[in-house]
Order: C-alpha cells, then structure tokens, then sequence
C-alpha cells in the first residue's frame, strides 16, 4: 500500500481529484459500460476508473460505441486497451445500431456487424487522441484510470451504441449526460 501512496501517477491523481471531491459539486457515476467516471474542473475534463473488479452497471452490455466528441486521454494507471470498429451494413447482422435521444438508447432500421480495424494498449503515462463518429471499446485488465480531455464537440448526428440484435437495451442508464458532453 506504501507503494500506491508514493506512485508519482496515483499522487496526480489525488492532487487533481481531491480539491473536485471535496467541492462536492460535481459527483461521480457509474458509467454504462462499467466504469466509475468523475467531472473535473470544468465539463471539458473528466477522470475515469476502471475497478479490477465488476461493479454493478446496465444490465445488458452494449460496449461498442460513439461519441459526438474528439477527446484525448492520458492514462494515469494500470492499461487499456481502445478497440476501433467499423461498421459493416447488414440486415442479418449481428448488432442493431441503436442512437441516444433525450438520454435513452431508440433503435434505429440498421443492422450491421462490424470489423476490427485495430487495438491500441496503453500503459501509465500512455496518451492517445481519439475522433468523434469511432465505434470503438475499452477493454481493462486491472484498475485503471484515465484523464480525459474533449477537443471539440459535434451536433451533426447523436450517438450511437450497438446493441447485440434481439437483446433490448437497458434504459434504466440515462446518457444524458453522456450525449451532451
């Protein structure tokens, strides 16, 4: 334990966090796809922390996703893996394309599968950039945690979320939130 307490990255982390914590204006939340996720200074940075365990989240797993902004991300412990997609149009597909309106998953008419472009892995200190309108997925293997920053922000089209065909989404997650930032 005297080794975490003495971690440069853990001890950015704390530096960073505690004052947000502390103002208890902005709260942490359990994010869809398994992780906790924290608003830092403003609505532009958030940290994220993946457990190296399960904690309880949306019922039905849809990890393959969007989002309407570009972000950057420095990972400050353990590692990731960002897993890019693209979507293959097909009507027997595997996956229906689902789209967040008013924080709630609807279907749309598309099915798709889709194809692996590439896996990136990260290690603490890792940074990468990553584009609005990529199907991708994190994968962790241990606690992990990233800072993200977004770039820039889009309103051409809304999210989306894939969602395996035949097997509904859970609703009770609202991405609000999610969408908006």
């Amino acid at each position: 334990m005297k080794a975490i307490a003495t971690d440069p990255n853990i001890r950015m982390v704390i530096d960073f966090v505690l004052p947000v914590v502390r103002e208890r204006k902005r709260r942490p939340s359990v994010h869809e796809n398994g992780f906790i996720q924290l608003p830092l200074l403003n609505p532009f940075y958030r940290l994220h922390v993946w457990p190296d365990g399960p904690i309880t989240h949306q019922k039905t797993a849809s990890p393959i996703h969007d989002h309407r902004f570009d972000f950057a991300s420095l990972i400050i412990t353990g590692s990731l893996d960002n897993i890019t997609y693209a979507p293959v149009p097909n009507v027997d597909g595997e996956y229906q394309q689902h789209i967040v309106v008013d924080g709630k998953l609807q279907p749309t008419d598309a099915f798709l599968d889709v194809t692996r472009i590439g896996v990136d892995h990260y290690e603490p200190g890792g940074f990468y950039t990553f584009s609005a309108y990529m199907l991708h997925e994190t994968k962790w293997y241990e606690l992990s945690a990233s800072v993200i920053r977004k770039t820039a922000s889009y309103d051409k089209f809304p999210p989306r979320v894939l969602c395996k065909r035949d097997e509904p989404p859970d609703n009770d997650y609202d991405r609000r939130d999610e969408a908006e930032h």
